[in-house]
């Protein structure tokens, strides 16, 4: 998985907008992938 992947980062966003911090519906690397996206 790429560590910075714009088009994945909103798909993930918005399937969990609702319930973004749980991390129960999120996988590791989907969560590594999000933050360095979010922080780039």
């Amino acid at each position: 998985m790429n560590i910075i992947d714009y088009d994945k980062a909103f798909t993930l966003i918005d399937e969990y907008k609702d319930n973004l911090f749980a991390t129960e519906f999120v996988s590791d690397e989907e969560a590594e992938m999000l933050y360095h996206t979010i922080l780039n």
